[in-house]
């Protein structure tokens, strides 16, 4: 059911009988969508399959703080903190830009952005 739901662009149907009539008529079943459903469950799977692939081939860097389970802002500013004052106790200069990437995936071209990610998946199957 989910490999159906995979390769087709349509929503997924079934024709459920309503327990009343002839089961030869068409009059006498009920469709109903189980995209919503399935569309959750495929849903899961799908980031399952994904976190597992970007921790196995160490794909984003342990820096990375934002959409990273167990991670979040306290952490990165625990780690930035930590940085800055090991950096002061050595005399060095620090400096911290912040940037807001909130709609940054707004903004990008998703077919650049499509292409770069098969390009890269080409990249991570040659030996």
């Amino acid at each position: 059911m989910i490999n159906m739901c995979l390769l087709s662009p349509y929503p997924v149907f079934l024709c459920l009988y309503k327990k009343k009539g002839c089961r030869s008529s068409c009059n006498n079943y009920r469709l109903i969508s189980i995209l919503p459903i399935f569309a959750k469950i495929l849903e899961k799977i799908v980031n399952f399959q994904i976190q597992l692939f970007i921790s196995t081939h160490e794909i984003i860097t342990p820096c990375q703080f934002g959409f990273q389970k167990n991670k979040g802002t306290s952490d990165a500013l625990l780690n930035f903190s930590r940085k800055a004052f090991k950096a002061l106790d050595l005399g060095h200069t620090i400096l911290g830009i912040f940037i807001d990437f909130a709609k940054a995936f707004d903004t990008i071209n998703h077919g650049i952005l499509l292409r770069k990610l098969r390009d890269f998946m080409h990249l991570m199957k040659k030996p």
